[in-house]
């Protein structure tokens, strides 16, 4: 009898052993496989033994044997509190890596978000740079105009200095003409002046065919026209000194037509 209680015995420090590994293997993460089938026939198998061990023991045995059944039931209670620790102890691993992946991609977003900053300040800058392209080019652009309308300007004066050089030559050509008749004219005068002193003698006899031929003509035609293309009107100057009358007119406008011209002074 006394082997059979020390087998039970035995078997029994044998099943604390077991549990007690076991629940140290699952705290450390292990993921240890509780064997019932093993743990509580051996546990009961040794209560057994135990219990035929010390059969011969009358009311202790019994009381002893009940002692071991409440400790088997308190064991197993703790070992359902330990598996329901490790889940908690598993749940809670998980949850702090799921806070490490949390806080990872907490500080990646955190990063995206810093470089999208960037490249909204990059872009606001490039739009700034485009921005001043478009006004300088903008500003050429005008420059550019303005180039051509004081290009346009000036060549449009350049025609205009053209004209006026055209018409300056021009004028200059009417002024040496004008100048050459007055020289004539001039020359004319000096001429008929020698001749008045040669035709004083016969002044009275000129002033006779001129009386006559001015009785010829009608009474508003006393304009004369000289060989040198000349047309004198009455009070002129050299209206009494003209003797050399090609021509008799009733008016400037009919001298003027049949090509006389006024005298310059």
């Amino acid at each position: 009898m006394v082997i059979f209680l020390v087998i039970g015995l035995l078997a029994f420090l044998f099943c604390i052993f077991y549990l007690f590994a076991f629940v140290i293997r699952k705290l450390l993460g292990r993921k240890p496989v509780f064997r019932k089938k093993l743990f509580f026939p051996l546990l009961i198998g040794s209560f057994l033994f135990i219990g035929i061990g010390d059969a011969s023991v009358d009311d202790d045995a019994s009381a002893k044997i009940a002692s071991l059944e409440e400790e088997k039931e308190a064991l197993e209670s703790d070992v359902a509190d330990l598996e329901t620790e490790t889940e908690e102890l598993h749940a809670e691993a998980e949850d702090s890596e799921a806070e490490k992946d949390a806080a990872d991609l907490s500080e990646k977003l955190d990063s995206l978000q810093d470089e999208h900053q960037e490249l909204k300040k990059d872009h606001k800058e490039m739009k700034k740079d485009n921005k001043a392209l478009k006004k300088d080019k903008k500003d050429l652009q005008d420059e550019k105009k303005d180039v051509k309308k004081d290009l346009k300007k000036a060549k449009k004066e350049k025609e205009e200095l053209e004209e006026d050089k055209e018409a300056l030559k021009k004028e200059k050509k009417e002024l040496e003409k004008d100048k050459k008749a007055a020289k004539e004219e001039k020359n004319e005068e000096a001429a008929s002046e020698n001749k008045t002193s040669q035709q004083e003698a016969s002044t009275n006899n000129d002033n006779a065919k001129e009386d006559n031929a001015s009785a010829d003509n009608d009474e508003d035609c006393d304009i004369k026209g000289s060989d040198s293309g000349i047309y004198h009107v009455p009070g002129s100057t050299y209206y009494s000194r003209t003797t050399n009358v090609a021509e008799w007119f009733c008016s400037k406008e009919e001298a003027e037509e049949a090509g006389y011209r006024a005298p310059k002074q």
